[in-house]
């Protein structure tokens, strides 16, 4: 996401515009899954939607930091500019509903899950405390994308977590990110754009390949989205 969707000019445009971008390394989580590493210069390869979802998540927060939206795995620019505009929209809603907010929130994400297809169904079994009524779904292919029955539950699940965790604080997600990661464990093996895998398969990326330790945190980031200060939020 770092090389491709972050660098798309409209997402840069809209981030910037409306909100105050920041990121958090999970590396060396235990919840987050296994991935390989790959060389700076590598150019990306082809990814489905979703893939790689416990060890990317894309969470949009009030300043109070407060998870009213999330995406989980990969999200590709077009894919992310529909959880920016979603996320914006239904933030201004917060702030102009009389209401709860949290059932602001929860019928926000009811309605674009019907809106895309989903039925009540298979909605309920997302946020019921039995989610494996969802898994027949990931079976589903279309022509062209073997990851099509994936693609669409890691959608149901994503807007699931706003439904049944509307508001959550960020510092509670931090320390327990499984009710939108999961508890299974996942290893996420991309390739280059040639479709070759990198031949180092390293699992850390503090495995560098001059055998010195890289510092995560001092990743070639676009301007603009900072490291999570200590102590985030501040008093706005």
């Amino acid at each position: 996401m770092r090389t491709v969707s972050f660098s798309n000019n409209d997402v840069r445009r809209l981030l910037k515009k409306d909100f105050v971008n920041t990121f958090s390394n999970t590396t060396g989580d235990p919840t987050a899954g296994k991935s390989i590493w790959h060389d700076p210069d590598d150019l990306p390869g082809s990814c489905a939607r979703g893939v790689g979802g416990q060890n990317v998540q894309t969470l949009f927060m009030t300043p109070k930091g407060e998870i009213f939206h999330a995406a989980n795995g990969f999200l590709s620019p077009d894919d992310l500019l529909e959880e920016i505009q979603f996320a914006r929209d239904l933030f201004a809603e917060m702030g102009n509903s009389a209401g709860a907010v949290n059932e602001v929130v929860r019928r926000a994400h009811r309605n674009r899950l019907k809106e895309l297809g989903y039925d009540n169904s298979q909605i309920e079994a997302a946020v019921s405390d039995r989610p494996l009524g969802t898994f027949g779904m990931m079976t589903e292919i279309e022509p062209g994308d073997i990851f099509a029955g994936k693609t669409k539950r890691e959608i149901l699940m994503g807007n699931a977590f706003s439904i049944k965790h509307p508001m959550m604080d960020y510092r509670k997600f931090e320390k327990d990110p499984t009710p939108l990661v999961g508890k299974g464990k996942s290893a996420f093996v991309s390739t280059r754009s040639d479709g070759v895998t990198p031949e180092r398969r390293s699992t850390n990326q503090d495995d560098s390949p001059d055998g010195k330790e890289s510092d995560n945190r001092a990743l070639d980031l676009p301007r603009g989205i900072p490291i999570l200060p200590d102590g985030f939020p501040k008093n706005q």
